[in-house]
C-alpha cells in the first residue's frame, strides 16, 4: 500500500477593510454584486465582503484578489436557527477563483458552480452544487460543506495537497492526486481517484454506489454494501445497515439527519477512536453553515434614556465556531 504524506496549508482569516454586498438598496450596500466589489480599486487584498441574503440569486463572479467572502448560511428554518438577518441565504450563480486570488476564503454561501483556477483557497461551510477542480488547483481545503459533486476537468494533470474533511458529499471524482486527504465525510453515491488517503468516511447509498480506489490508503470507513475496494482487515466495516448508523435518512433537516444515533457502529470506529462521518473528529460539520462570527439574535432598545444613566441597550449574541 502506498504511503502518503499529507501536507496542510494554514489559512488565516485576516480581516482588513470590510464591505457589504446586497441586491436590496434598502440595505445601503457598498456594492450590489460580488463582481462589482472585486473590480473596485478600493477593495484590496485581505478585505472582507459580507453578502446579504436575498430571494434572488447574485450573478456570476470571477475573483482576482485575496478576499474573505462571507454569506449567511442555509437550511435555517429546517434547523430552527437564526442567521442574524432575515433567514434568507446568499445564493451565487457561480464563482471562479482566478490568478491573484491565492489565500482567499469563501464561507456560508450557496453556490451553484465553484471553479478553482488558483491555489490555497479555503472553502468552508457552504452549500455547493458543483466544485470543479482544474490543473491550477492546489493546496486546497474543503471543509464543513454540504456538497453535491466534486469533480475535475478532463485534462491530464495531478491534483496536489487537497484536504476534504467533514463534509456531506454526494459524489467525489478527483482522479490522480498527490498528498491528498479525504476524511470524516458522509458520502452518498460514490468516490473514486488515485493515490490519496481515505479514512473515517461513511458511505450510505446502496442504490447507485461507485467506488474505485487506485493505490489509495483506505481505512476505517463505514460502508453500506460489500465492495472489494474496502478491505475489512484495514478497519473498514461493510454491509452496515444505515438505519442503525444515523438518526434518520428520511426525516429531519437535510444535514442534521446525519448525526449518529446512540449505539451507532460509526461511533469510535475511526482511526484513533474518533467517530466516522461528517460530525466526527475535531473539525465537526456545523449545521446550516452559519459563519464563524458573532450573531446578534436579540436587541432590546428602550425609547427613553436619561442624562445620568444614558440609554441602556441589551444585546444577546452567540458565536458559531
Amino acid at each position: 500500500m502506498k504511503k502518503l504524506l499529507i501536507l496542510f496549508f494554514v489559512s488565516q482569516i485576516s480581516f482588513g477593510g470590510s464591505w457589504r454586498i446586497s441586491l436590496d438598496p434598502t440595505h445601503l450596500p457598498d456594492f450590489t454584486n460580488l463582481q462589482e466589489a472585486n473590480d473596485n480599486p478600493g477593495v484590496v487584498n485581505g478585505d472582507t465582503l459580507y453578502i446579504a441574503g436575498n430571494p434572488a440569486d447574485y450573478p456570476a463572479a470571477t475573483i482576482t484578489k485575496k478576499l474573505v467572502i462571507i454569506g449567511t448560511g442555509y437550511f435555517f428554518n429546517d434547523n430552527g436557527l437564526y442567521n442574524g438577518t432575515t433567514n434568507v441565504p446568499a445564493t451565487l450563480e457561480s464563482v471562479t477563483f482566478e490568478d491573484g486570488s491565492e489565500g482567499s476564503v469563501i464561507t456560508s454561501c450557496i453556490i451553484q458552480h465553484l471553479k478553482l483556477n488558483e491555489k490555497e483557497i479555503l472553502i468552508k461551510r457552504n452549500k455547493i452544487s458543483w466544485i470543479e477542480l482544474t490543473e491550477y488547483t492546489a493546496s486546497l481545503i474543503i471543509t464543513q460543506n454540504y456538497l453535491d459533486n466534486i469533480s475535475r476537468d478532463p485534462g491530464i494533470f495531478t491534483l496536489k495537497n487537497i484536504v476534504i474533511t467533514n463534509n456531506y458529499l454526494w459524489n467525489l471524482e478527483i482522479g490522480e492526486t498527490n498528498n491528498t486527504l479525504v476524511s470524516n465525510n458522509t458520502i452518498g453515491r460514490g468516490a473514486n481517484g488515485n493515490y490519496f488517503v481515505f479514512h473515517n468516511n461513511i458511505l450510505f447509498s446502496p442504490s447507485a454506489h461507485y467506488y474505485v480506489f487506485i493505490d489509495c490508503d483506505v481505512r476505517n470507513n463505514i460502508v453500506c454494501v460489500s465492495d472489494p475496494a474496502f478491505d475489512p482487515a484495514l478497519g473498514n466495516l461493510l454491509d452496515v445497515n444505515m438505519d442503525e448508523v444515523f438518526i434518520s435518512l428520511t426525516e429531519g433537516s437535510q444535514d442534521a439527519r446525519y448525526h449518529l444515533r446512540a449505539g451507532s457502529p460509526a461511533i469510535g470506529a475511526g482511526i484513533n477512536g474518533v467517530d466516522c462521518g461528517m460530525f466526527g473528529g475535531d473539525n465537526s460539520y456545523q449545521l446550516s453553515g452559519l459563519p464563524a462570527i458573532p450573531i446578534i439574535y436579540e436587541m432590546i432598545v428602550p425609547t427613553i434614556g436619561t442624562i445620568d444613566e444614558g440609554l441602556n441597550i441589551t444585546i444577546k449574541a452567540r458565536t458559531n465556531n
